[in-house]
């Protein structure tokens, strides 16, 4: 997903430019997911990971450099958003082909 939008900028010599500025993201931070491994060796243990939300997009990284993107969720395509997931600060997010496992360490992390 291509998260730079054209934007204007006016030079000292009154002319215009476009460059190129990253959206803002609505809601970011650090997260608890749950491993989606399916297979008898695959892992399903809880990873620390760096979320952006953006516009209708979840996007989680493996740190908040946000240069590897590891998966793209489209809110709008969840079959169900769950808050009571068992967990404090938790939500499932289930998809179609998966659920999502969240946690947010903190209640006002989970805000």
């Amino acid at each position: 997903m291509n998260t730079w939008k054209r934007r204007w900028c006016v030079l000292k010599d009154e002319t215009f430019m476009w460059f190129r500025s990253k959206q803002e993201a609505l809601k970011l931070g650090w997260l608890l997911k749950k491993g989606g491994g399916t297979s008898t060796l695959s892992r399903r243990n809880w990873k620390r990971r760096w979320f952006v939300l953006r516009e209708s997009k979840l996007m989680y990284f493996e740190n908040d450099s946000e240069e590897n993107l590891k998966r793209t969720i489209d809110i709008r395509s969840a079959r169900a958003i769950i808050d009571d997931t068992g967990k404090e600060n938790g939500i499932n997010i289930a998809l179609e082909d998966r659920i999502f496992y969240l946690i947010a360490e903190t209640a006002e992390d989970a805000r």
